[in-house]
């Protein structure tokens, strides 16, 4: 490792380190979100033609260990080119968690960004260790980016990997809030969320098959217009907590003719 400068953020006023580091001191995050063979590939053309222009961000956590949050992708395309060093800005510890909302390489999906906040929450739980029975989900609201995430992210982890998450984001997300539980009882309920919402994805896809409604842009429209029938057009706040909404959905699918859309 091989401090080059240190300066300020021009916003914050954060110190901020640049390094020259081995690729082998940097460690990526459990959350970190899943890797991009096509993304890599394009990003060792570019590295070829003009070098590495952009320093990946790394942050130190509290294990002791440096992790890249910023930059994923970059690395990993060093490594395919051969390279073994890589040129980082290193950020105070408290950005750790934030940051990785942005990621100058690629806007991250909603899947992207579920899957990540289930693996965040995971990583928080297990650094919590004991205390994962007494502190409380609602308590960690400034790490998480929304609760909703994490739902459908467990569910994508653990339930069904293929769950179209773009599908119902908009009415999860009206629906989850952060729960006032210990750690681990909330761990136990979002599986439940994951569990009931994959159901009634299920009854969606037996719309689909009923209608031989096949295209990605007309399933969505099946979606969209039972969250119409139950809660109107752009419903902003719904009251129904989370289990209500869905099985007022859920009920909405299984009856309403959607026979316009295989017309």
């Amino acid at each position: 490792m091989k401090k080059l400068t240190t300066f300020e953020d021009p916003v914050k006023g954060y110190p901020l380190e640049l390094k020259v580091m081995s690729i082998d001191e940097i460690r990526i995050p459990k959350f970190q979100r899943d890797l991009s063979k096509t993304l890599v590939n394009h990003l060792m053309v570019s590295i070829e033609k003009m070098g590495f222009l952009v320093p990946v961000i790394v942050c130190r956590a509290p294990d002791g260990y440096i992790y890249v949050v910023d930059g994923m992708h970059r690395i990993e395309a060093l490594k395919a080119l051969g390279y073994d060093k890589v040129l980082a800005i290193e950020v105070p510890e408290e950005l750790y968690f934030q940051i990785l909302d942005f990621n100058t390489e690629k806007p991250p999906t909603i899947r992207d960004k579920a899957k990540q906040a289930y693996r965040l929450y995971l990583s928080i739980i297990e650094d919590l260790g004991d205390e994962a029975g007494r502190a409380k989900e609602i308590e960690f609201s400034g790490k998480l980016q929304s609760p909703h995430f994490v739902t459908i992210g467990c569910l994508l982890e653990e339930v069904n990997p293929k769950f179209p998450a773009g599908y119902w984001d908009d009415l999860i997300e009206k629906v989850d809030n952060f729960l006032d539980l210990p750690m681990v009882d909330a761990l136990e309920e979002r599986k439940k969320r994951a569990i009931r919402l994959n159901q009634v994805n299920i009854t969606a896809i037996e719309t689909y098959e009923k209608y031989n409604i096949n295209d990605p842009l007309s399933r969505q429209t099946v979606i969209r217009k039972a969250i119409h029938e139950v809660y109107g057009q752009r419903v902003r706040v719904i009251e129904d907590d989370f289990y209500t909404a869905l099985s007022k959905i859920e009920e909405v699918l299984a009856t309403i003719d959607f026979s316009f859309l295989s017309e």
